[in-house]
């Protein structure tokens, strides 16, 4: 066997090895969770989510983690794309709470976006949705299982053409000390279509017809 063979075989072997190795870097690595939202990839094609992230691809996002936001202008979501599916997955999201500027989620124009699965807390709007600057609006929005609280001024408010929401609670805050705003009102929404869906007797509070407790700006179509 030639020594130019035995060279060949030596390096091919050698590659082999560091392959390996680097592979198996990668896989005990662990994971920044500073990372770009678009970086740790799920078996299912979602992407995991640990902390703010602006979302301005398309792409599923699973919340892997609780998170707690303590700056007074930190916001958990900006959303500026559309076919954004975000699950939260159970997990809470909390924020600084009355001295909050910032919205938990800020959607920002697009269509085919979608929210589920969580909590949101302590913040200047639960969920606040609009068009962009340029007037795109939100065309297509769903919200559905979420749970918004101790919001400063309104729990969820959105301008939408159509909007989708079922298994919403909204809690109001409570007996605040010291409060920046008067909290106005649980859910605002100016929508073209609007679809509420609601077990009312599971959410006693927001029960008709206290219209003061849940104030829909839009013809929407509610059911148990």
């Amino acid at each position: 066997m030639s020594r130019a063979a035995d060279n060949t075989r030596l390096y091919a072997a050698t590659v082999a090895i560091f392959a390996v190795g680097v592979i198996s870097f990668l896989l005990m690595a662990p994971i920044n969770k500073r990372a770009s939202p678009y970086w740790h990839e799920l078996d299912n094609g979602c992407f995991m989510l640990f902390a703010t992230a602006v979302l301005d691809q398309p792409g599923c996002f699973e919340l892997q983690e609780d998170v707690v936001l303590e700056g007074d202008n930190d916001y958990f979501l900006y959303i500026n794309s559309s076919d954004v599916q975000v699950n939260l997955k159970g997990k809470a999201v909390t924020g600084p709470g009355q001295s909050s500027t910032q919205s938990g989620i800020y959607i920002n124009g697009g269509d085919n976006i979608k929210i589920a699965n969580g909590s949101i807390a302590g913040f200047l709007f639960g969920i606040r949705g609009e068009p962009t600057s340029d007037g795109e609006p939100i065309r297509r929005l769903m919200l559905s299982n979420l749970k918004v609280s101790d919001a400063s001024l309104i729990g969820i408010t959105l301008d939408v053409n159509e909007v989708s929401m079922s298994g919403i609670t909204v809690i109001a805050p409570q007996e605040v000390q010291n409060k920046k705003y008067d909290y106005f009102v649980d859910i605002r929404v100016n929508a073209q279509t609007c679809y509420y869906e609601q077990d009312w007797h599971e959410a006693e509070s927001l029960k008709p017809p206290r219209t003061q407790i849940l104030a829909l700006q839009a013809d929407c179509e509610l059911s148990k």
